[in-house]
């Protein structure tokens, strides 16, 4: 990879643009939606939180307000006078009754039983008396009890407390309960319309659900995480699961909500993000072709040209009609070539002129030796022929012509006279 970077200026440019073009695209579309959902999760997490909060708090108030009444009520003389008295002081209780739980009767039915579990007194409209048994349930563990005790039972929850008479004779009992109808106006003021919520008991069996449907699957699916890894994952892979056990009941809420991002709207978020990176890659693979091959297409020309030339082809010529840097570069690469080709003419001429003026130089040298030696062989024939006039006349001159085209610019005066005679 490395080598085939290297290779060529287009390839370098190829891939530094892909780089700078795609890296940071695909990190900020993976990153964005990372972000976006951790936050909104994290968000939606803190909203939960804050729901299960205040439903715990309202539903462990409300308790302790039930839980209270029916103590006072279990510990009212006028319970123990009625319930001593076999019913003659019935108005009475029933005043007490509605006066002490107007409060509560919205979310729980408030009954007075006799010692053999018989409902006596209660404050619902259209229940009749109806027994319990006193040898199991919550009756049961009521009379070895202190304080009030919850139950959950007939798909809702119950709170009962014996009426014992002063020297601790059990002369009945006091109870609270609250069904699906009372437990509804309870968590549907403070619940969202999205979300759900269960109640359990502290063995995990259902008191209570907000769900029409699948309560029962989803609360066994949660019991066998627990079991399994002793923790809350969630029952739906769509919904979040949220719980607060109530540290004094031993109930627990349990809160689904439902998440911003279901597993299909999250693949379909990481399909459309591959697409988009598949479609982003695409667009910086041509684009980052299409501008490595404009900016490397004058390179390669001008490479080209200038192999051309250290091959000796000094004709070349780059055409380009481009009017930034790489046409101003192939401008001056044609200047410089006819540079070139002009100082090569130049510099032939003068080596031709050169040779031209050495040949004249040695021409100008021969001529004079041969007059020398003909000089020289007219004063030699003077001499022998007997006329000595003609060979002193042949020296004097050959004595001039070697004084004249000597060249030199200063002579002694002796020799200056010496040519004057001979002159």
């Amino acid at each position: 990879m490395r080598e085939w970077i290297e290779r060529s200026f287009r390839n370098r440019i190829f891939f530094t643009v892909l780089l700078v073009a795609l890296v940071p695209l695909l990190l900020c579309d993976v990153l964005m939606t990372q972000v976006m959902i951790a936050r909104s999760e994290r968000a939606l997490s803190l909203e939960a939180q804050e729901e299960t909060a205040a439903l715990g708090e309202r539903f462990d108030e409300l308790l302790g307000e039930s839980a209270n009444t029916v103590r006072e009520i279990a510990e009212s003389t006028v319970t123990r006078s009625a319930l001593r008295r076999g019913g003659s002081d019935s108005r009475t209780l029933y005043q007490l009754l509605h006066r002490d739980t107007v409060a509560l009767r919205a979310y729980a039915d408030f009954e007075v039983y006799g010692a053999d579990g018989t409902c006596l007194y209660t404050t619902a409209a259209d229940k009749s008396a109806s027994r319990r048994s006193t040898d199991w349930g919550v009756l049961n563990a009521a009379r070895t009890a202190e304080t009030t005790v919850l139950r959950a039972e007939n798909e809702g929850l119950s709170g009962a407390c014996t009426v014992r008479s002063y020297g601790g004779e059990i002369l009945g009992y006091a109870l609270f309960h609250m069904d699906g109808t009372g437990l509804s106006a309870l968590f549907a003021p403070l619940l969202r319309p999205s979300d759900d919520i269960l109640l359990v008991d502290p063995t995990w069996r259902m008191v209570y659900s907000s769900q029409s449907v699948h309560a029962e699957e989803t609360l066994s699916s949660l019991r066998a995480q627990l079991l399994e890894s002793g923790r809350l994952t969630g029952g739906q892979a769509d919904c979040g699961y949220y719980v607060r056990a109530g540290e004094s009941t031993g109930f627990s809420l349990i809160l689904q909500q439902p998440r911003t991002y279901t597993a299909q709207a999250i693949r379909s978020i990481y399909l459309t993000a591959g697409v988009m990176g598949f479609l982003c890659l695409a667009l910086c693979l041509a684009a980052a072709w299409m501008l490595s091959r404009h900016l490397s297409e004058p390179v390669g020309e001008l490479d080209s040209a200038m192999r051309r030339v250290e091959g000796g082809d000094y004709d070349v010529h780059i055409e380009s009609t481009r009017r930034d840097e790489m046409g101003r570069l192939a401008a001056s690469f044609d200047r410089m070539t006819d540079e070139y080709r002009q100082n090569l003419a130049r510099s032939v001429q003068r080596e031709r002129e050169l040779n031209e003026t050495r040949l004249r130089m040695l021409q100008s040298q021969l001529n004079p030796h041969f007059l020398y030696n003909t000089l020289d062989c007219m004063k030699w024939l003077g001499v022998t022929g007997g006329v000595p006039q003609v060979a002193e006349l042949a020296a004097d001159l050959a004595a001039l012509l070697r004084a004249g085209i000597s060249g030199s610019e200063r002579i002694t005066l002796e020799q200056e006279l010496e040519l004057v005679s001979r002159y």
